[in-house]
């Protein structure tokens, strides 16, 4: 017969099932009232994903490693510390028990919940050190029979990893630090494209299960929490994949699987590990000091406050070469935390190419697309829709592929003027309807040009200097004619320029001698109809990529002759007509593209 226990467990086991998911939810809130902080703070950060997509970049390990497991967790021990500040430690017992209750599979249901919102992001991570990481080993490891490796393509799916702990432990007398294991599985839908020699093979059906540990050291107070984080697999992990197209050769496969797992054990299984700082020295000394927990948090307060100089929040660097002609990957720069981060990867890699932002998308077109077998001039279109942070190849292409064109958004359509097709400079014009998706020819240009300067004022497109050329001209979409300004002092070749207050500002470029790269910034009046100099960089450049930020010009890359590419960064004050240096780029880079906000 069953005891009297195990009844009343059948019984409340039943009510559990029989309850919808808002009642449960509900229940949970009732008897852990703290849980409501963190799921309002995940639904926060969702929402303010969604909404500003150029927000406040977050680190892509800690949406892995520390949003998604951490934020649900931490609140458990927080709101005690809070109640008692007499403790000068923090009881992380409390977070193991909380592991360890009868109704952890809510818990873990829900943690995978998290991981699958922010899958996306984390894929671009993977995809990155995939590139970064994997890849030149598997060039040095794979037998030079089968030719040199190269990802081609990376699409890790919509499936995402999902993990299930299975301990937590602390030690009783270190309570800052928090060790953790969890099994961890992948049953991949995407797909991956490599290159083998010059022929394309295929990689799906990716899966794999392991056990994973991780270190938490030290626990603080202020965000984000966690000190670092130490990573490695308890013994060395199940991977299963199918190779596709050449892949399919006997050996292939097999090499690939042992080669990835060789590289596995002899980095992160036990005891190698991979040790993630997540927290700064400084944030980490404040918190570690409980009775100077109150004045930390408000310094922090601080220093976000000053470092936030722009609504805008990230200046997105596409395509270019590097200073050994290779296209560069595309990567973006974050005013607020000062950094650079790697970018999701155009389907074409491309140079000498435009782009803009609408509408939370990233639309880059025209340049010149290069693979290893042949270099071309495209009309090709591909958006990037910052929500899903994965390219797509558009099927409508411009009238006349181009490169060293301009373009700028006016009332929903994207006008593409001038360029480029070798044949020929061009004096066409085309403008696309974002809501048609469709490309249409417009009022072709005074004079043929490339290599020049455009911007906006008042919804007349100006265009200034380029090849053989110190014009200025506009162009009135109302009236639909050109019209010509006053000439520009100096020519220039592969300027840019902003506008501000009927003022238009022409930064860089060289003339028909190269020589010298300019330096000094040209001003134009719209309303008095006469150009004036403004101050100088510290370095004179042209093919740099420039966007213009709160009143801010901020210049990029770019070069100083056919050879020097440059990696530095300078921001012009407009209103003191200064210039200052800014964060220098991972990389120099030159004859890219940086989307202009509209």
């Amino acid at each position: 017969m069953p005891s009297t226990e195990e009844i009343i467990n059948e019984n409340i086991n039943k009510k559990i099932n029989s309850k919808d998911i808002t009642n449960i939810i509900v229940d949970k809130i009732n008897q852990f009232p703290w849980i409501v902080w963190p799921v309002t703070f995940l639904s926060l950060v969702g929402i303010f994903r969604i909404v500003t997509p150029k927000g406040v970049s977050l680190n892509e390990v800690s949406l892995m490693f520390l949003v998604a497991i951490i934020i649900l967790l931490i609140f458990t021990w927080l709101e005690t510390v809070l109640r008692n500040q007499e403790s000068n430690k923090i009881d992380l017992r409390l977070l193991q028990s909380f592991l360890t209750k009868n109704n952890k599979v809510k818990q873990i249901n829900l943690i995978n919940e998290v991981l699958k919102g922010f899958w996306p992001y984390i894929t671009e991570y993977i995809a990155g050190v995939l590139k970064e990481k994997l890849e030149p080993t598997l060039k040095k490891e794979m037998p030079s029979i089968f030719g040199e490796f190269k990802f081609d393509f990376i699409d890790l799916g919509t499936k995402s990893v999902e993990i299930y702990p299975t301990k937590c432990e602390v030690d009783a007398k270190n309570v800052d630090k928090m060790e953790m294991e969890m099994n961890i599985s992948y049953d991949g839908d995407g797909a991956i494209e490599v290159l083998l020699g010059k022929v394309l093979g295929g990689i799906e059906d990716i899966s794999f299960r392991g056990k994973m540990k991780l270190v938490f050291e030290p626990i603080i107070l202020t965000p984000p929490f966690i000190g670092e984080i130490e990573i490695s697999f308890v013994e060395s992990p199940i991977l299963n994949l199918k190779m596709t197209g050449l892949g399919k050769l006997p050996g292939i496969g097999e090499t690939v699987i042992n080669i990835i797992n060789k590289i596995i054990k002899s980095n992160i299984v036990y005891p190698k590990k991979v040790t993630i700082p997540i927290a700064n020295e400084k944030k980490i000394k404040q918190s570690m000091s409980i009775k100077n927990m109150r004045d930390g948090i408000a310094e922090e307060n601080e220093t976000r406050i000053s470092t936030t100089i722009s609504t805008y929040g990230r200046v997105f660097l596409l395509g270019g070469e590097t200073t050994n002609k290779k296209l560069s990957n595309n990567t973006y720069f974050d005013i607020n935390s000062n950094n650079y981060y790697n970018a999701p990867t155009m389907i074409r890699q491309r140079k000498k190419f435009n782009a803009v932002y609408y509408n939370n998308k990233i639309f880059a077109f025209g340049g010149i697309y290069e693979n290893k077998e042949q270099s071309y001039i495209t009309g090709s279109m591909e958006v990037l829709e910052l929500n899903k942070r994965r390219w797509k190849l558009l099927k409508t292409e411009l009238f006349t592929p181009r490169h060293s064109f301009c373009c700028e958004v006016i009332n929903d359509v994207v006008y593409a003027l001038g360029g480029d097709n070798s044949e020929r400079y061009l004096d066409s014009m085309e403008m696309f309807d974002f809501e048609r998706q469709k490309w249409y020819h417009s009022v072709s240009m005074k004079s043929t040009n490339t290599a020049f300067a455009s911007c906006v004022i008042n919804g007349v497109i100006y265009t200034i200097g380029g090849v053989s050329s110190n014009s200025l001209s506009f162009f009135d979409h109302r009236e639909g004619k050109w019209s010509v300004g006053k000439n520009i002092d100096d020519s220039r070749i592969y300027c840019t320029a902003h506008s501000l207050n009927n003022n238009i500002y022409v930064i860089g470029g060289y003339d028909d001698f190269r020589e010298p790269y300019k330096s000094a910034i040209e001003i134009y009046d719209i309303r008095n109809k006469n150009w004036r100099m403004g101050s100088s960089m510290s370095t004179g450049r042209a093919c740099h990529g420039s966007i213009m930020i709160d009143n801010i010009i901020q210049v990029y890359g770019g070069q100083t002759n056919k050879e020097e590419v440059l990696n530095s960064v300078e921001y012009y004050d407009i209103k003191k007509n200064t210039w200052k240096g800014g964060p220098k780029m991972i990389n120099a880079r030159t004859f890219f593209a940086i989307p202009k906000n509209y």
